[in-house]
């Protein structure tokens, strides 16, 4: 029997983020913009959905959800360099932005929601993947304008690949109910199992807040539902009846039919909201 090398997804991570950063499509004018303008001391790093997106899914599905974290950049100095492109500010001096159909953000490090609420969590690159709700977004790499790629730094990331499973990267959130929702829709999108702490949390949500509060999260956020009360309560079903069945097993949520994109094409599923600056 002929074994087969173990893959390396460091490796062909920064091998296809380097081809995506150097074809052609608007992440080249906002790169090169915060290029144009970035001070000495700049660091820009790639966060999250866009390099889950890039490794898992590969150059055939192109992100168009890409989370750019500035180390030692400013508010006011982000806003200079990206004035042509800006949609909104948001509350914690991040930038919304929207340029053929793709969507941005892009905030300074130091203003990411998890840095600013937990004091005990410094605000570096080393940690900056510790701030993800799942494990599956929690990552990071430094970038340069010209395609170049540098630092990897992750928590969990390639080990959720490997298994396959979504975990909880950190909790503490002020948008439960929405986190609860995205691992379903995570889940069944890239069909990864729940581990068994991740299923009780979204049990827990779901008694707790109610589907209807599930419901609503997705409405208030994404102006759309994938996700409808009967559905969650089906979902909800079958995680309670598989977590009786093997309490510290793993487990799937059934599939209803392939599906590729984790929400549809307006949705800002890149990073949970609630831990990046826009919360």
């Amino acid at each position: 029997m002929v074994k087969r090398n173990p893959i390396n997804y460091e490796r062909k991570l920064r091998r296809q983020l380097k081809a995506f950063l150097n074809e052609k499509g608007p992440h080249r004018a906002i790169l090169s913009a915060l290029d144009k303008a970035r001070k000495r001391d700049w660091r820009l790093f790639l966060f999250g959905g866009v390099l889950r997106d890039v490794l898992i899914l590969g150059l055939k599905h192109k992100p168009r959800d890409i989370d750019v974290v500035i180390m030692n950049g400013t508010s006011s100095e982000l806003a200079d360099a990206l004035q042509p492109y800006i949609k909104r500010r948001t509350r914690f001096g991040g930038f919304q932005l929207e340029l053929n159909r793709w969507n941005f953000d892009i905030w300074p490090l130091h203003t990411t929601w998890a840095f600013v609420h937990n004091k005990h969590l410094l605000p570096t690159p080393d940690n900056l993947p510790k701030t993800t709700f799942l494990n599956v977004e929690a990552v990071a790499v430094s970038v340069d304008p010209c395609g170049d790629v540098g630092e990897i730094v992750e928590s969990g990331f390639f080990e959720a690949v490997k298994k396959r499973t979504l975990d909880i990267n950190l909790e503490e959130n002020p948008y439960p109910a929405l986190a609860a929702v995205r691992a379903m829709a995570t889940a069944t999108s890239l069909r990864y199992s729940l581990s068994p702490r991740l299923a009780r949390y979204i049990l827990e949500m779901e008694e707790d807040l109610g589907a209807d509060a599930l419901v609503a999260a997705q409405d208030s956020h994404y102006g759309l539902v994938r996700f409808r009360r009967r559905d969650i309560r089906s979902l909800v079903k079958h995680i309670d009846h598989e977590l009786r069945r093997s309490p510290r097993a793993s487990l799937l949520l059934p599939q209803g039919g392939e599906q590729l994109t984790l929400w549809a094409p307006k949705d800002k599923l890149s990073v949970m909201p609630a831990l990046r600056e826009s919360a």
